[in-house]
């Protein structure tokens, strides 16, 4: 969580110099959001986790693997939809 936290931050600020109103209030959003459905998405995943077949750590393996440079880039630029990610091995 702490990555995703500081990548939405820094997006803030990013959208705050970029004076992108629009950006900044979708970040913040998403920032509160997660805040206020704080004990719904814990109670969600330990539901989830409580019937899934693999742990936590092997699903992050595999899907929060180290994005390419160029992902921050797009993300900063606010062009994160033209990014295309490798294909898993």
């Amino acid at each position: 969580m702490p990555p995703f936290f500081a990548m939405l931050t820094a997006g803030m600020l990013a959208s705050a110099l970029a004076r992108d109103g629009a950006q900044f209030r979708a970040r913040y959003q998403a920032i509160a959001s997660c805040f206020k459905n704080y004990g719904k998405i814990r109670a969600r995943r330990r539901l989830v986790s409580g019937f899934r077949k693999q742990s936590d750590r092997d699903i992050f393996r595999k899907v929060l693997r180290t994005p390419r440079f160029e992902y921050f880039v797009k993300t900063f630029t606010g062009k994160l939809r033209d990014y295309i990610d490798d294909v898993l091995p």
